[in-house]
């Protein structure tokens, strides 16, 4: 389940990321569609998206990361 909510739209809602979205990540980064944009070349593990939201997405800094999804709160994939 995708955080709290952080902008509202009629098609989409903006979510903060949890710890909950790993697996949804890490299924992502893997898929060609969205890894080759990112230009991301290797296959990624669960512990290195793991270690990828502890050092970056729940770290308190200046970034922020979002999730998109429907108004229902379903996370939205490529």
């Amino acid at each position: 389940m995708p955080g709290d909510p952080f902008l509202l739209g009629d098609d989409v809602v903006l979510c903060t990321v949890s710890e909950d979205d790993l697996s949804f990540m890490n299924r992502n980064i893997n898929n060609p569609a969205v890894r080759r944009p990112l230009t991301s070349t290797i296959p990624r593990t669960m512990a290195e998206t793991r270690q990828y939201f502890e050092d970056h997405i729940s770290k308190e800094d200046d970034s922020f990361h979002l999730l998109i999804c429907t108004p229902d709160g379903t996370r939205r994939s490529a």
